[in-house]
């Protein structure tokens, strides 16, 4: 299972660093015709689910369990 954070250049933004699982991943037109991720639909831990840009996404680093 993919674990995505949220990022945004505004820290204030509600979503920001919220951790999620992604369900589901767009795909359309990049540059020169090669296909790219358009849009990444996220279930939250507190099951909320959102889509938002690919961009607005990074890799979670998950914490280490002692």
């Amino acid at each position: 299972m993919i674990r995505l954070r949220y990022v945004s250049r505004d820290h204030s933004h509600p979503l920001y660093g919220k951790v999620g699982a992604l369900i589901a991943q767009g795909g359309g037109r990049g540059k020169k015709g090669c296909k790219s991720p358009v849009n990444r639909l996220v279930r939250f831990d507190d099951g909320t689910e959102v889509v938002a840009p690919w961009g607005n996404w990074r890799l979670a680093r998950e914490e280490a369990q002692r």
